[in-house]
């Protein structure tokens, strides 16, 4: 699992200094691939990169509980978030 995931369960103070360090990474991940996207062109940059941290934590539960399994729909939704569609 995800120690951010981990940590905002153990740590749920949402003025906490544990909270402030996740929500501080949240936003360089989310602001990161907001950049990532602008930069190969996506439509919508902003959405796709939320759409894509909104992916990226439900893929670190969904392989754990489930395995490689997640892959291949991680793949196909991660492309449609991008626009990208087979």
């Amino acid at each position: 699992g995800c120690p951010f995931i981990n940590a905002a369960a153990e740590y749920p103070e949402a003025d906490g200094e544990i909270r402030q360090i996740i929500d501080r990474h949240r936003a360089w991940f989310r602001e990161t691939l907001t950049a990532v996207c602008k930069a190969a062109g996506v439509s919508r940059p902003a959405q796709a990169a939320a759409s894509l941290v909104l992916l990226r934590d439900a893929a670190l539960v969904g392989v754990y509980l489930d395995g490689d399994a997640v892959t291949t729909a991680f793949r196909r939704t991660a492309r449609t978030a991008v626009g990208l569609n087979d």
